[in-house]
């Protein structure tokens, strides 16, 4: 490639700076790859859950690929779930929310619902389905699945109330594993005193907003292993104007008992 004076010469330089651009050029295109979707999972079990409330759970949507994604409509099969969308472009590397909210209202027992997903990659569209389970309770406080009790069964805040606790009781003569499963770390923060309860004891969860309490919408989804498979959502809400809830606190009470700190403790007495 040099000449015989040691120079190498205009036409060959051209050539091998051509020859480099377009290898690094294929190079480029090749570690970009072509837009490729992945999420953390397709379906969630919210366990039990109490009437006439609203429960969410956030799936991800990752773009692990070298191009943007567009999700184009998210659409609920029941009137009964609502997907509030809050980011259409997903470009590589980033992760979407992709959320959908149930009104257990009218629902007893178990349910299964779903949304369809259309998400446009490159010059293609695919579709994506996800799922989730609710066992709508009949509205007996304290909530209970025999093995491990939860009061209370809602959490309500004002601009006031900020800060709510939650009870967590094991009501089995064995020790209990509880953990919390799902929730949603934008709106709430949790502190959580125990991860494992000895027999007949109980534990307090701390839930603090972390937004205005105007329109919040979030859940706790409460676990615990053992002879069944205890799975319980605690819905956090806006207390309404026509609430009836105590007004120190930010839990929800049923009309016809009293307010305990622990039902279950004033059960044992």
């Amino acid at each position: 490639m040099r000449n015989k004076g040691g120079k190498m010469t205009l036409d060959k330089m051209l050539c091998f700076f051509s020859i480099v651009l377009v290898f690094g050029g294929c190079i480029a295109e090749t570690s970009a790859g072509p837009p490729k979707t992945e999420f953390d999972a397709i379906d969630f079990d919210f366990g039990r859950i109490p009437p006439d409330a609203v429960v969410t759970h956030i799936y991800k949507l990752t773009n692990s690929g070298g191009d943007s994604i567009v999700i184009e409509k998210v659409r609920p099969y029941c009137g009964c779930t609502k997907a509030p969308l809050t980011k259409t472009v997903i470009y590589p590397g980033e992760t979407a929310p992709i959320e959908l909210r149930f009104n257990s209202r009218g629902y007893r027992g178990r349910a299964k619902k779903s949304a369809a997903v259309t998400v446009k990659i490159g010059e293609n569209t695919e579709k994506y389905r996800l799922t989730f389970v609710t066992q709508t309770d009949t509205g007996n406080i304290p909530f209970s699945t025999g093995e491990v009790g939860v009061y209370p069964y809602a959490v309500e805040f004002t601009d006031s109330i900020k800060t709510a606790k939650i009870t967590i009781t094991n009501r089995t003569a064995a020790k209990r594993v509880v953990r919390v499963d799902d929730y949603q770390s934008d709106r709430l923060k949790l502190s959580w005193n125990k991860k494992t309860l000895g027999p007949k004891k109980e534990a307090v969860l701390e839930v603090t907003r972390l937004v205005p309490a105007d329109g919040i919408v979030a859940s706790i989804t409460i676990e615990s292993p053992g002879r069944y498979n205890t799975r319980i959502t605690i819905p956090v809400s806006e207390r309404k104007a026509t609430s009836r809830s105590s007004s120190r606190s930010g839990v929800h009470r049923s009309p016809d008992r009293p307010m305990y700190e622990n039902p279950w403790q004033q059960q044992r007495k």
